[in-house]
């Protein structure tokens, strides 16, 4: 059983716990957002506690959201944020990154499949440009890889259908799913996505190869164009 240590005086029976103390007893959904980031980094510094740390690095990058997408050299500008904590927070990153991300045989229903639209959102949701990427599907919706195509300004000059339809053919695919972000955090479709994912469907049938859908991401939220625009998919 965890005993809370006492602070004040014994008339105000004060009982603080700390952090890894207080979620041991009363659960992790009781922390503030500070209190869980102090668990990870473990000690605060000479002139300042775990939790005054944590608030502090939590003010520094924006607010805990953006933990996701924070690098390396940020949090070590960070006064108190020596190598180990800064490591920590990366790796907490990556390995929220890895649980989510789809496994090669994994069946993708994007229409049900929140754990592969929330990958998606880590993968490239967060990232300050536009990223492209094509999700390559055997016949019974199984990935079979998936690959960062592009990274930049996507429109149709860009993404050729030449360069998609190539690793498809080369990794056996009979399905691709087009995903890319929108930095902005909108996510209504351009005219110029409505054109790209023309072309690609054009092309795809021509060689047998069905483009099932064209998912926009952003960090925390996704859209089906197929949903959105089901006569372009011949629906």
């Amino acid at each position: 059983m965890v005993k809370p240590k006492f602070s004040g005086d014994d008339d105000g029976r004060q009982y603080h716990l700390m952090p890894r103390e207080k979620l041991l007893a009363l659960g992790p959904e009781k922390l503030s957002d500070a209190e869980l980031i102090a668990i990870l980094l473990r000690t605060g510094t000479r002139n300042k506690s775990v939790t005054v740390l944590a608030s502090e690095v939590i003010q520094s990058i924006g607010g805990i959201q953006n933990l996701i997408t924070i690098q390396y050299g940020e949090l070590s500008n960070i006064k108190g944020m020596k190598k180990a904590k800064c490591s920590t927070l990366i790796a907490l990153h990556e390995l929220l990154r890895r649980i989510v991300k789809p496994v090669p045989g994994e069946k993708i229903q994007l229409s049900s499949c929140q754990h592969t639209v929330r990958w998606l959102n880590l993968e490239i949701g967060f990232e300050e440009q536009e990223r492209f990427l094509v999700l390559f599907l055997s016949t019974q919706n199984r990935l079979i890889r998936y690959l960062n195509l592009f990274k930049g300004t996507v429109d149709q000059s860009l993404v050729h259908p030449r360069d998609v339809f190539r690793e498809a053919v080369r990794c056996n695919a009979s399905r691709i799913v087009l995903v890319h972000n929108h930095p902005g955090g909108s996510l209504a479709a351009s005219e110029a996505d409505i054109e790209m994912t023309q072309v690609l469907i054009n092309s795809g049938y021509m060689i047998g190869i069905e483009v099932l859908d064209h998912i926009i991401v952003t960090s925390t939220e996704s859209v089906s164009l197929r949903k959105l625009q089901p006569l372009l998919f011949g629906e």
